[in-house]
């Protein structure tokens, strides 16, 4: 599999990995995306790589680092995270941050909304919780509303048909009686 031009020294680095191995650093590779990471790396750096997806991220991750990538979406963050860095990328939304997270760098990435000067990463991530909220209220609203319109052109079409069946045109012809349909 081809993870982008740089495909070949990633795979030798994530061929060198032990399993006593726990940071993994891979900078300015030019590559698009990254194999299954192991379980036992607790910190992964890959900043100022060509980056457009990440895969799984292991369930013991405690730093991630994407700086300057073309990410636009974060997997699932694991519980054990303490370090989020996302400056520089194209993420528009985060998902749930852990409780573990302590520290966090957003800035120079499009989202949303920023976290406020002051503001704790528990109250940054509540506003995140009530947006995602308020865009499923709306996504739910907008599909109840295109289901609406949905039936109601059916049963406009329905109706047409009725309306227009040969035997009743026949009779309209018949007594001349065309301002029935208006």
């Amino acid at each position: 599999m081809s993870y982008g031009p740089d495909t070949e020294r990633l795979l030798q680095i994530f061929r060198s990995i032990t399993p006593n191995h726990h940071l993994l650093d891979i900078p300015r590779l030019r590559i698009h995306s990254l194999p299954p990471i192991p379980e036992n790396i607790l910190g992964l750096w890959c900043d100022n790589t060509e980056l457009t997806e990440l895969p799984e991220l292991p369930p013991r991750l405690q730093i991630l680092s994407i700086m300057n990538t073309n990410v636009k979406r974060l997997p699932n963050l694991p519980e054990t995270l303490c370090g989020l860095y996302i400056h520089g990328t194209q993420i528009t939304e985060l998902p749930e941050i852990p409780a573990s997270v302590w520290d966090i760098g957003v800035s120079g990435a499009p989202l949303v909304f920023q976290q406020e000067r002051g503001e704790s990463i528990a109250e940054f991530n509540l506003r995140w919780r009530a947006w995602r909220a308020e865009q499923a209220r709306l996504a739910e609203e907008k599909a109840s509303r295109e289901r609406q319109q949905a039936r109601c052109r059916t049963v406009k079409e329905e109706l047409m048909m009725e309306m227009w069946k040969p035997e009743r045109v026949e009779k309209w012809i018949e007594v001349d009686r065309w301002d029935l349909l208006e």
